[in-house]
């Protein structure tokens, strides 16, 4: 509808830049040439590319963005786009937009959508050419206006795609830090295997076997540290925090114990049902009179957090950054586990390796959800010791 006196009374049309200089009878003149109109959220009003309509909007309340559809070549790694294009500038009570089609009548250069409820005052280029033979000394007014509205929003569109493009050059730079760091760390993970491989082909006894071990993993330890520190990448990256410990240490817990409790009922009922496993007990562990098990037992507790950091933060991290597509997080757990489970194929004939397949998609699936190291670590001890010292599953095969 028309607007004349009914919309000239709210004090954002009063204060709208584009009616800068207009007395109050000036005003009423002036908007009873636009319409008035409201929005609601996520409403989209304008479609980039299509439609020759050439009306100017101001923007009288809420809010609305300009959103840019772009042309993503395939692995690009683009980010910071809007789900449905790329979002130029946000606009509110004060700005106006429509202006290159209002001027030229091309098509819409720019889609727009309603982020809250909105009031927009439109004009059509019909409206403005009779304004402008009725009032042309009004009409010169509102398009100098207009032309200082439109400055003030390039500027803001401009700064922003300056902070968006920075963004996606800071990405950029990381981006290529992680594909280099996560080729350095396949390298590593080869030499670590090999070590592990070679150290179980010697004759020694378990509790060497065990130092040795503990002996590569440190090393190994060392030397990510070291390739962390010289790549500049955030510790955070790797799982190095402490954020939302409190959540990751609970949800943790509870898995454990859970997963625990139907180890023991499977161990339970195979005892129970299954003749070559009557002999067994439910839970078997001596610290006192098993050697080595009190040493071999605090060392599991000491370098499975080392294992998680390898594994998760490190391995499962950098291959999060370095797929793209769909599915990214599951592809990251699946192979980052596959590895892990890798290094453990000189135990049990190989079949140790399918073993702790299982419960790393588990830690996996921990570790993404809650992006540290404190609960993942934590699981793994918990689990680790009551498969392999409380309830001796290794007994079973």
């Amino acid at each position: 509808m028309k607007g004349g006196l009914e919309i000239v009374r709210p004090h954002s049309i009063r204060n709208h830049p584009v009616f800068k200089g207009l007395q109050d009878d000036e005003l009423v003149k002036v908007c009873s040439f636009f319409e008035f109109e409201t929005l609601s959220d996520n409403q989209w009003l304008l479609q980039e590319g299509k439609g020759t309509s050439s009306e100017l909007y101001l923007v009288v309340s809420g809010q609305l963005e300009i959103v840019r559809r772009v042309e993503e070549s395939p692995g690009s790694g683009l980010r910071g786009l809007h789900e449905r294009g790329f979002n130029v500038a946000v606009l509110s009570e004060g700005d106006a937009f429509g202006e290159l089609s209002f001027v030229d009548g091309g098509y819409r250069s720019a889609s727009v959508r309603c982020i809250t409820n909105a009031k927009l005052l439109k004009l059509s280029k019909e409206s403005y050419q009779q304004l402008e033979g009725l009032y042309p000394k009004l009409s010169g007014c509102l398009m100098r206006n207009l032309v200082g509205v439109t400055g003030r929003m390039l500027k803001k569109t401009t700064d922003n795609e300056i902070i968006i493009l920075r963004r996606e050059l800071e990405g950029a730079q990381m981006q290529s830090k992680s594909n280099l760091f996560f080729s350095y760390v396949i390298g590593l993970l080869c030499v670590y295997n090999l070590a592990i491989q070679q150290l179980t082909s010697l004759s020694m006894d378990s509790s060497r076997a065990s130092l040795l071990s503990a002996a590569v993993i440190l090393i190994f330890c060392g030397a990510l540290a070291l390739m962390i520190h010289q790549s500049k990448l955030p510790i955070q990256f790797f799982g190095l925090t402490t954020r939302n410990w409190k959540k990751a240490l609970g949800e943790s817990a509870a898995w454990s114990f859970a997963l625990i409790s139907v180890l023991v009922v499977v161990k339970w009922m195979l005892i129970m049902y299954v003749p070559r496993y009557h002999y067994l007990e439910v839970f078997s562990f001596d610290f006192a009179h098993t050697r080595y098990l009190a040493f071999n037992f605090i060392l599991y507790g000491l370098h499975s957090p080392l294992q998680e950091f390898i594994v998760r933060g490190v391995l499962q991290g950098s291959l999060q950054r370095f797929f793209k597509g769909r599915n990214v997080t599951f592809r990251a757990i699946l192979i980052s586990n596959a590895i892990f489970s890798a290094t453990h194929v000189h135990l049990l004939g190989g079949l140790f390796g399918a073993i702790v397949f299982v419960p790393g998609l588990f830690w996996g699936w921990m570790y993404a959800r809650h992006q540290n190291l404190i609960g993942v670590s934590l699981s793994h001890m918990l689990i680790g010791w009551a498969a392999l010292f409380f309830l001796s599953l290794e007994s079973l095969f």
